[in-house]
């Protein structure tokens, strides 16, 4: 390993490893999930598990896509995106990684009344105890027969908001019992609302699209679009999902400039060739010359899997 970079910011850490050129990324790209496994039971509370990737210097989004829909929430377009697109488009040959753009995580979001809870005795910290003391699921015994075994299991978990807003906090000193409702709203909403992706004017969820350090730019965009197509008759009803960015677009069209510039490079020194010498039979072996020097040049590069 030659560097390690880290840059670090509110809710996330990224650590960038530089590795000698010659190595198998794959192996090497094993080592480091095996040492990250060994302290991953020393990350904070909450923490999520790191996600080991890896990528070449230029590694940079091949593509985006836009997910849109005319009935569906963001937050229902996070959760489709999240559950059946990202393992589709990772099938596609070449890709490295796939990310979500201006997703939109459903939880339950408490905010908290400092005067109500002020005024009724309690701290931030109680309420947090009792969200994380009731919301539970665990094992219980099992009940054994002849024939059949059965696992008993205990569940506290609250699966609908109502029920959270019935929770029961504390019982006052007149003894009522005091209920979440009582000192915060409760609502479902997005887990972070500091990141937005709008297309076209409206909010959307992109999708990012990475190819592999040694894939080919404009086969992985052919193929993401195929995929596109493919999967266009199982969206949900009234949802598209449309290309918004495709590098490829750029590659082609400098390969169109290169046939140009060729053919008019071709032709204009055929041309000179001709008005200096003024002889058909003299301007054949530079005209010949020409194509063969081209084609034994792109023979190498590719002899040389560039």
């Amino acid at each position: 390993m030659e560097t390690i970079d880290s840059t670090s910011e509110d809710e996330r850490s990224s650590i960038r490893l530089t590795f000698k050129t010659g190595l198998d990324l794959d192996n090497v790209t094993n080592d480091v999930r095996n040492a990250v496994s060994r302290v991953v039971d020393n990350l904070p509370e909450g923490a999520e598990p790191p996600e080991i990737f890896k990528q070449s210097a230029g590694f940079r989004t091949t593509m985006w896509i836009e997910f849109s829909s005319e009935t569906m929430t963001d937050l229902e377009l996070s959760d489709y995106a999240d559950r059946y697109l990202i393992d589709n488009f990772s099938t596609v040959e070449g890709v490295g990684r796939v990310t979500l753009g201006g997703e939109r995580e459903l939880s339950l979001r408490i905010w908290l009344d400092p005067i109500a809870l002020a005024a009724r005795d309690l701290t931030t910290q109680e309420v947090e105890a009792v969200l994380r003391k009731e919301n539970l699921e665990f094992p219980a015994g099992k009940i054994e027969s002849k024939d059949i075994d059965l696992t008993i299991k205990l569940d506290k978990a609250y699966q609908n908001l109502s029920n959270y807003k019935k929770l029961p906090l504390k019982r006052s000193k007149d003894g009522s019992i005091i209920t979440l409702e009582d000192v915060a709203k409760v609502e479902l909403g997005p887990a972070s609302t500091r990141t937005l992706f709008k297309g076209n004017g409206r909010q959307v969820v992109g999708i990012g699209i990475y190819q592999q350090s040694d894939a080919n730019t404009i086969a992985v965009a052919d193929g993401v679009r195929e995929k596109i197509e493919e999967m266009q008759t199982s969206l949900p009803p009234n949802t598209k999902l449309e290309v918004s960015f495709d590098r490829s677009t750029y590659i082609s069209q400098a390969i169109t400039e290169v046939y140009k510039t060729l053919i008019i490079a071709v032709i204009l020194v055929t041309i000179i060739i001709y008005l200096f010498l003024g002889n058909i039979r003299a301007l054949i072996v530079p005209v010949v010359a020409l194509p063969v020097s081209l084609i034994s040049t792109f023979l190498a590069i590719y002899l040389f899997d560039f």
